[in-house]
């Protein structure tokens, strides 16, 4: 089966999604790392969670979010993540590799460590974060990919 005019669009709408979907996380992880926590409405869904596997908790809409920064703000006087590539993963999902760099509170060490963040989306914004902290390889799986 050729492709025909009104095929092109569509084809051209996917990939315009997935750009759009990896614009909104680097511009959230661009505020987070400038400091802004407040969860911007724009890209992340009202009733969105983050999977902080961290603490061994999940948090809900945009108060836990607020809930979610304030706690890695308690721990940390620094936190920075930094994107190395994104993945598009099966069904509205976007795995995002990287690394965090982080400065503990109370002990002042430095850590940099591998990340990944497995993000699902509705209605074109971010309705879930799992971070994989030091397990990329597990996010991958999580995300339906092969590492390699």
């Amino acid at each position: 089966m050729g492709v025909t005019e009104r095929d092109e669009p569509h084809a051209g709408g996917r990939e315009d999604s997935a750009r759009r979907r990896e614009d909104l996380i680097r511009e959230t992880f661009d505020r987070w790392s400038k400091g802004d926590y407040e969860p911007w409405t724009e890209a992340i869904h009202p009733q969105a969670e983050v999977v902080s596997q961290l603490v061994n908790r999940v948090y809900h809409g945009y108060a836990g979010i607020r809930e979610w920064a304030a706690e890695v703000l308690d721990s940390f006087d620094e936190w920075e993540a930094a994107i190395a590539e994104t993945v598009e993963a099966p069904g509205d999902r976007l795995l995002v590799i990287g690394r965090v760099h982080m400065r503990g509170r109370g002990s002042g060490v430095d850590l940099e460590v591998p990340c990944a963040w497995l993000f699902d989306f509705l209605e074109g914004r971010m309705a879930r974060m799992e971070i994989f902290i030091n397990r990329t390889e597990e996010a991958h799986a999580a995300a339906g990919l092969r590492s390699d």
